[in-house]
């Protein structure tokens, strides 16, 4: 009798296996929840000391992988009284809602908005700091490009690997406007290079004229970033030249400099932004500084202070446009 039962529940152990397994390959497309809390007390220039939730993420992630088949796809809502339109509610924004879909040695193809390639490629390497940073709801910054945009479309092309590095190039169509009369408001091309411990990236973006509505020219922003780590330092910098640009901008030139020791970064940034008409315009120079110390893998808590050399005029009023220092901490999960 015992042997009977032993041979019974060994067939049922081997029904059952195959139906295990195929639950648990298909279980990794399933989303993940995913969210931050940023809270600081912020004092800047002529404004009253000011104790804020300066953003709030809540998102779901995911990736599904099938036979060569990949899609990563992502969904995030953000909170911030910071957002530039004050006299309207429109504290909760969809940040980002896309999906990447890439086939085995085929590429890539990104659609969707959020967070652009640009950003994540290049200005993200020098954008560095949690309180002035190109976040919509801070604005900290000189930078003409934006973090995010509305209705992308790009092709990752399949990496090239050799002896000295991996090279691979993106195309991307941008088309925040649908009723301007041309289909493509922003082109970029980008070629990226990464070695053992240093990148380089190579970005041309030409912006339409009809985006601007008042312009003869199309907009043409050529972007170059480069980094280099070594030991827990990491160096980076990033020129922004742009020609026919609608504020006259000529000219956003940054560096930065990461240093780790055990769960402390220690951060500095410099950018200076230059324009066409320089009598008129004097240059503008921002310098960041910040601490971050890892409390845990969820909390960081920080300290952080930005100086203005010229009035900003450029930025939106209701953003970060002026001397500041923040304390806070951010709550991650």
């Amino acid at each position: 009798m015992n042997n009977k039962r032993l041979i019974m529940l060994g067939m049922a152990t081997l029904s059952i296996t195959p139906q295990v397994t195929v639950a648990a390959e298909n279980a990794h497309w399933l989303p993940t929840l995913y969210g931050s809390t940023q809270a600081q007390v912020r004092y800047q220039s002529n404004e009253s000391l000011n104790a804020q939730i300066a953003e709030a993420n809540l998102g779901l992630k995911g990736l599904y992988k099938n036979d060569g088949l990949k899609v990563f796809y992502n969904t995030r809502l953000q909170y911030s009284d910071n957002f530039t339109d004050t006299s309207t509610f429109n504290d909760i924004e969809l940040i980002d809602a896309n999906m990447f879909i890439a086939y085995k040695n085929y590429g890539g193809v990104f659609v969707g908005e959020g967070t652009t390639g640009t950003w994540k490629d290049l200005y993200s390497k020098v954008d560095i700091h949690a309180s002035n940073n190109m976040e919509i709801s801070s604005g900290g910054n000189l930078f003409e490009a934006a973090k995010y945009g509305h209705n992308q479309l790009a092709y990752a092309t399949p990496k090239i690997s050799g002896d000295l590095g991996t090279l691979w190039f993106k195309a991307a169509v941008i088309t925040p406007n649908q009723h301007n009369d041309t289909d493509i408001d922003i082109f970029g091309l980008r070629a990226l290079y990464h070695g053992e411990n240093y990148n380089l990236i190579i970005n041309r973006a030409q912006i339409d004229k009809k985006v601007f509505g008042s312009v003869d020219e199309n907009c043409v922003r050529w972007t170059i970033a480069a980094d280099y780590q070594w030991d827990n330092v990491t160096l980076a910098a990033l020129a922004e030249l742009t020609e026919s640009s609608p504020s006259q901008a000529k000219s956003v030139y940054s560096a930065a400099l990461t240093y780790n020791y055990n769960n402390i970064d220690f951060g500095i940034s410099f950018q200076t932004k230059s324009w066409e008409d320089e009598a008129q315009n004097p240059d503008q120079n921002l310098t960041i500084a910040s601490i971050k110390y890892h409390f845990s893998d969820n909390i960081t808590l920080y300290t952080e202070a930005a100086l203005y050399k010229e009035q900003p005029v450029d930025i939106n009023p209701n953003d970060a446009h002026d001397d500041n220092v923040n304390i806070g901490f951010i709550f991650h999960f």
